[in-house]
């Protein structure tokens, strides 16, 4: 084996790299992150948001506050800020 060889880590070692692994805490975190940047980067305000899902403008701002996440919410707010429902989780 070359030393070019030893020195690059195979991608599989560094997705497992202990600083990347996650937890319900911090996925929950990414969420709340990505919900209120997607919100904001459409120009959206937790009422236009709640107009859109369904959902209250207490519960976005709940959810971006850090309250858990149903699965319905999930859903809702997906299909109103137009993304996939794992881009809300991940």
């Amino acid at each position: 084996m070359s030393t070019l060889e030893t020195a690059i880590p195979h991608p599989a070692e560094e997705l497992a790299a202990p600083h990347m692994t996650e937890t319900p805490e911090t996925v929950r975190a990414a969420g709340l992150a990505t919900l209120r940047l997607l919100r904001e980067a459409r120009g959206l305000s937790t009422v236009d948001l709640a107009r859109l899902s369904g959902l209250s403008r207490d519960e976005i701002v709940a959810l971006e506050n850090g309250a858990s996440f149903t699965i319905d919410q999930i859903h809702a707010l997906a299909a109103a800020l137009e993304v996939r429902p794992e881009q809300l989780t991940t």
